[in-house]
C-alpha cells in the first residue's frame, strides 16, 4: 500500500439530507474540511441552507470546492429523484450519499400515539431513506469504478451510501415506538442493500448516534434530561457531538473502509455495548 497524507481521501462528491443543521451540517463541515471538490446540501430550511453554504467555503480544503443546496422533501419521491439528478447535472457524479434527515414526535406509550404522529415519522425516518437510496443506487450503478491513488491493488467502488441510524435502531426504548421502529427499519435497509448492491461494487452502510448534543436540544429541561441519560446509561459519562458522528461518517464512506459494507458504526459512548 502506497503512503499516503490524503487523511481520510474524500475527493468526491457528496449528496447529504437534512444537511441545513445538527449532524447533517457537521457531516457536510467535515466532508469539506477534508477535501470534498462539492457538496450538495439537501433541506426543507432555505434560511439554513443559505447559511450552511456560505459557512462551507470557509471549510473548504480544496481549491475547487463547490455547493449546490436545494429545498427537498425526502416524503417525495420526485424530491429525491431530483436531488441526485441536479448532483449529477453540476458534477457528472455521485461519489457519498448520506440519509441523515430525521424527525422525532412527542414521547408516548404506543398505546396512545397519534396515528398522525406515526404516520409522520415513518413517512421521513424510513421511507425518506427507502426512497432517497432507490434514487442514489439507481446513479451509482450507471458511473464507472473510481478507485484510491493510495490503496495499490485493492479495488475501487462506484460510491457508497451511509444512512444514519440510531441507538433505537438495535434496542427498544419507552414511549419512543414509531422511531425505534422506524430506525431499526433503516439497519434492515441498510443491510439488504448492501447484500444486493455489493457485486456491484457499492457499498452501504449505518452510522447510529447515541445521545447528541444537537438543535434539537434548546431547553435547560431538554439539557438536564439528556445529562441524566448519560450519567445512567452511556458507559463515557456524557453526550456526543455532532462532529463525532462526522467523523464516523467520513471513514465509512472514505477508501478507508473499503472492505465494509452492511456494517452499523455505533458513535454512542458504548451504550450499544449493553445491548
Amino acid at each position: 500500500m502506497s503512503p499516503s497524507n490524503r487523511g481520510f481521501e474524500v475527493d468526491g462528491v457528496l449528496l447529504v439530507t437534512g444537511g441545513a443543521s445538527g449532524i447533517g451540517r457537521a457531516i457536510a463541515e467535515a466532508f469539506a474540511a477534508e477535501g470534498a471538490r462539492g457538496v450538495h446540501l439537501c433541506d426543507m430550511n432555505k434560511d439554513l441552507l443559505e447559511e450552511v453554504a456560505q459557512d462551507l467555503k470557509f471549510y473548504a480544503a480544496n481549491p475547487a470546492f463547490e455547493v449546490i443546496y436545494s429545498l427537498m422533501d425526502v416524503t417525495k419521491p420526485e424530491d429525491c429523484e431530483k436531488a441526485v439528478a441536479d448532483t449529477v447535472a453540476k458534477w457528472n457524479r455521485l461519489d457519498y450519499a448520506v440519509n441523515c434527515a430525521g424527525i422525532t414526535k412527542p414521547r408516548t406509550a404506543i398505546g396512545d400515539y397519534s396515528i398522525a404522529d406515526y404516520q409522520a415519522i415513518v413517512d421521513v425516518n424510513l421511507s425518506g431513506v427507502f426512497y432517497g437510496m432507490q434514487a442514489q443506487l439507481k446513479q451509482l450503478e450507471k458511473q464507472g469504478v473510481k478507485k484510491s491513488s493510495s490503496h495499490d491493488g485493492i479495488p475501487g467502488d462506484r460510491g457508497c451510501i451511509v444512512n444514519i441510524g440510531s441507538i433505537c435502531g438495535v434496542v427498544g426504548q419507552a414511549e419512543l415506538g414509531p422511531y425505534v421502529a422506524t430506525k431499526h427499519g433503516v439497519l434492515g435497509l441498510t443491510k439488504t442493500a448492501a447484500e444486493e448492491y455489493g457485486p456491484k461494487n457499492i457499498r452501504v452502510n449505518a452510522v447510529s448516534p447515541g445521545y447528541i448534543l444537537t438543535p434539537f436540544i434548546k431547553t435547560e429541561r431538554q439539557f438536564a434530561a439528556l445529562k441524566k441519560i448519560a450519567d445512567d446509561k452511556v458507559p463515557q459519562r456524557r453526550s456526543g457531538y455532532a462532529q463525532e458522528i462526522a467523523a464516523a461518517v467520513l471513514f465509512v464512506a472514505s477508501p478507508r473502509a473499503s472492505f465494509i459494507t452492511g456494517a452499523n458504526i455505533p458513535v454512542d459512548g458504548g451504550m450499544s455495548a449493553r445491548a
